[in-house]
């Protein structure tokens, strides 16, 4: 038993550890990032001639990265000059289909791909690349800046926005909506891990401040 105490508490350091060190390694990403843009102090990536090619890679991401990332492109096209952006993620990603075909960001979103290619340098983004940009979208852009991104560059496809709107008049209409977007799992690197039971609790003390009878 004591042996098994003694092994349980070695993992656990361990699991510490890995989590601290994957912190410091984001961090770390991050200010390189801060410094690029402190020093340039102008446009980003390559110049007026560069076309922003918005592509994905092999490493596995989810659906919220990938939009921050994105994010965080669009708005470096929007404040500096290039000659076009374009998002097309081809054959990679977690959300990748063959059957629907490359590119999984138009199975969600109407493209977006403005600009000429043609004559132009074609620049694409890393690994590294990826997190910086996720980043400062998550945590140097407010919600205003992000918010005027999406109704400028993001569109939902119509056949889902029509699933959407239907959804929302048989079920929303007349009733108080509670959102709530509980992540356990993978985020304690992120993020303090939070019980369920105190979700739970600010829910119920919520619902009985407010004197909800139907929600």
């Amino acid at each position: 038993m004591k042996q098994f105490k003694n092994t349980l508490e070695c993992i656990q350091k361990h699991l510490v550890y890995c989590v601290f060190a994957n912190r410091l390694f984001k961090w770390l990403r991050y200010l390189k990032f801060l410094l690029i843009i402190f020093f340039t102090k102008g446009t980003l990536v390559f110049g007026s001639n560069a076309y922003l090619r918005v592509n994905l890679h092999s490493h596995p991401v989810g659906m919220f990265s990938v939009f921050s990332y994105v994010a965080g492109i669009l708005y470096e096209y929007e404040t500096h000059e290039y000659a076009g952006i374009e998002v097309d993620f081809g054959n990679y990603g977690l959300y990748y289909d063959p059957e629907h075909g490359a590119n999984w960001w138009a199975y969600y979103c109407k493209p977006i791909c403005i600009g000429n290619k043609e004559n132009a340098l074609i620049r694409e983004f890393n690994v590294d690349e990826f997190i910086t940009y996720a980043f400062f979208s998550q945590r140097e852009l407010n919600r205003q800046q992000v918010n005027a991104l999406i109704k400028k560059y993001i569109h939902i496809q119509d056949s889902i926005q029509q699933k959407v709107d239907a959804f929302v008049a048989q079920e929303f209409v007349g009733q108080h909506i509670i959102t709530v977007h509980y992540r356990g799992t993978d985020k304690i690197a992120e993020a303090p891990r939070i019980a369920f039971h105190k979700v739970s609790e600010c829910i119920n003390r919520y619902i009985r401040d407010h004197n909800l009878q139907k929600f």
